[in-house]
């Protein structure tokens, strides 16, 4: 989902249950490679997942932030 602020710059909003590709690795890897280009483009993004919000932000911290949410998804519960 693209938002746009009141300054011109776009927003992300990268929510995994939009995604339709069955494999929960599949959908992990296109949510990191949108936070990879996001951050790339100085743009603001977010994360949705399962019971996880990351609201848009930028700058490495909140890309280390989005990365680490995606790579412990699921480790708990067994969804991968």
């Amino acid at each position: 989902m693209k938002e746009y602020s009141p300054s011109g710059s776009e927003l992300h909003l990268f929510d995994f249950a939009q995604l339709t590709d069955p494999d929960t690795e599949a959908r992990l890897s296109q949510l990191a490679r949108w936070v990879v280009d996001a951050e790339a483009h100085a743009e603001r993004y977010g994360v949705a997942l399962p019971g996880v919000l990351l609201r848009p932000d930028r700058g490495p911290e909140h890309r280390h932030r989005c990365l680490a949410a995606l790579a412990v998804f699921g480790i708990d519960d067994g969804r991968r």
